[in-house]
């Protein structure tokens, strides 16, 4: 796959790509496959949580068939970016429609179209600033609306798309509207009680990103948006992180750890009218 991309990045070679059904079989034979999550992916899931966070939010699976597809995706885009945009845009298209006829059996499909979605919207992005750069013939925000709002609000959905939910809002936190994340943000407080460790740890991750977000110099979240929900927050965090007190357990989820200090930019927004009982 890692030769692939380096193949259709050289300008020379981008003729034996270019044909429209060629690239639809490349996308139909090679991405497809490796874009799919597979049984191996929902036992790490359920059985590694942290090895499948790290893998997925922490960018250690770059030789993962996943990534490797994203990338390769990426790499067609790079001569390619309007035929491959509307080619995966149809299969995105399907598999949601999927998806729809049966939410509770088929959402995998659900899954695949998300991370299709994800390869060919994402232009740069960076471990810690999120994505820099996207693609202009999609809209986040409004996939964001159209296909993940509701459920993510609901949490009625299985717990990987959950968990894929709150992946996107962190992956697009910079391309989301403020209101997007306004409203986002009270489920990602009440996910902190999942039952499931990578939903619970995937929100404590984009809150830490999220709270600290600006825009044009200014914080995204006000302390109106934050006080009815800080009690709520901190609560949540402290209980996951004191409910086994052995000291490998509470070593097992640094991410919960990370979350906490980001509350201290909180406080600092409040004025002194504050009451402070949070």
């Amino acid at each position: 796959m890692a030769l692939l991309t380096s193949v259709v990045k050289i300008e020379r070679h981008s003729h034996i790509f270019s044909p429209e059904d060629v690239l639809r079989q490349i996308i139909e034979k090679i991405v497809l496959p490796n874009m799919t999550m597979r049984t191996a992916d929902e036992e790490l899931f359920e059985d590694d949580p942290l090895d499948y966070i790290r893998r997925d939010l922490e960018g250690s699976d770059s030789d993962t068939r996943r990534r490797s597809a994203s990338d390769f995706v990426r790499g067609l885009m790079e001569y390619f970016e309007k035929s491959v945009t509307l080619i995966v845009n149809d299969y995105i298209n399907h598999y949601l429609s999927e998806y729809s006829k049966n939410p509770t059996q088929n959402w995998r499909a659900k899954d695949t179209a998300l991370f299709l979605f994800s390869a060919i919207a994402i232009k740069s992005s960076t471990a810690t600033g999120g994505v820099t750069s996207t693609n202009i013939l999609v809209d986040v925000c409004q996939f964001w609306t159209g296909n993940a709002q509701q459920e993510f609000t609901e949490r009625k959905s299985h717990p990987v798309l959950q968990a894929d939910y709150i992946r996107y809002i962190h992956v697009f936190r910079n391309q989301l509207t403020t209101e997007q994340l306004r409203g986002a943000l009270p489920t990602l407080v009440a996910q902190l009680l999942s039952p499931e460790f990578v939903v619970y740890t995937y929100a404590a991750v984009t809150l830490e990103r999220i709270l600290l977000l600006k825009r044009e110099n200014v914080h995204v979240f006000t302390k109106s948006d934050l006080t009815p929900l800080l009690q709520g927050l901190l609560g949540s965090l402290f209980q996951r992180i004191e409910k086994d007190p052995a000291p490998e357990k509470l070593a097992e989820n640094d991410f919960l750890m990370r979350c906490t200090p980001s509350m201290d930019s909180v406080d600092d927004r409040y004025d002194e009218g504050y009451d402070g009982e949070s």
